[in-house]
């Protein structure tokens, strides 16, 4: 078997040259590991702003992001991928000297993807919010949110596939030709990247996001169409 291919983006992969500027200038990143990492480090955000004087004085040629940014990441809010990259930076030094590892750019979760159709498969398979948030195990609001076409991380849009796709397979929707379009085994016939509207996380409450910190997880580094890791195994994709 042929090496594993390693691939660098965020904790997925879009190959779409494209899309992906379009998608890296808006907020839809999160250092997902970074609010927790600094704080057992001792680094606050004044510390990362001392860094980035320091860094800047030096002339580093790496992207470094300012003091609004590392308020937003320690915040556990989304930035653009840029600004995500540069706070990577700028905290390498003070995480060092906190005893703690870097942070990388698989650290860094991306909410690039919606689901195509996602209100017409529901009323198809007869589901509401409610039955697939639980048959998902996702919180209500970050599947009302799906439904609304805006945009998710990879392990949230694949759990909600996978369950319409069971649904379906039980003989919900049967005969129904936009569900067979959508639900089929390549997740792409049901889950984008793309630069339509709406291009954001959904909004909920004051400067809130239907995204927190706790409800982030890097997607599998292998097995799906974005994946970092490629090898035979993923070759169909």
């Amino acid at each position: 078997m042929a090496p594993a291919t390693h691939r660098a983006w965020a904790d997925v992969y879009v190959s779409d040259p494209t899309q992906r500027p379009a998608l890296e200038g808006k907020a839809l990143f999160f250092v997902v590991n970074a609010p927790s990492r600094c704080l057992e480090a001792h680094v606050s955000a004044a510390d990362l702003a001392f860094a980035y004087t320091l860094q800047k004085a030096r002339g580093e040629h790496a992207v470094l992001a300012g003091r609004s940014i590392h308020t937003k990441v320690l915040a556990g809010r989304p930035v653009s991928y840029e600004s995500a990259l540069g706070f990577i930076n700028v905290s390498r030094e003070p995480l060092a000297e906190g005893k703690q590892p870097p942070l990388e750019t698989t650290d860094i979760v991306a909410c690039v993807f919606r689901l195509k159709d996602p209100d017409q498969v529901a009323l198809g398979l007869q589901a509401d919010a409610g039955e697939i948030a639980r048959g998902c195990n996702l919180a209500p609001r970050i599947v009302e949110a799906a439904l609304a076409r805006y945009r998710l991380q990879l392990v949230d849009a694949l759990a909600i596939w996978g369950f319409c796709r069971s649904l379906q397979a039980i003989g919900r929707g049967a005969g129904n030709a936009n569900l067979a379009a959508r639900l089929t085994d390549d997740p792409r016939d049901f889950i984008r990247t793309d630069t339509r509207p709406p291009f954001a996380i959904k909004p909920v409450a004051e400067d809130g996001y239907v995204y927190s910190i706790g409800d982030l997880r890097a997607a599998p580094r292998s097995g799906h169409p974005w994946a970092l890791d490629i090898d035979e195994a993923n070759a169909a994709f």
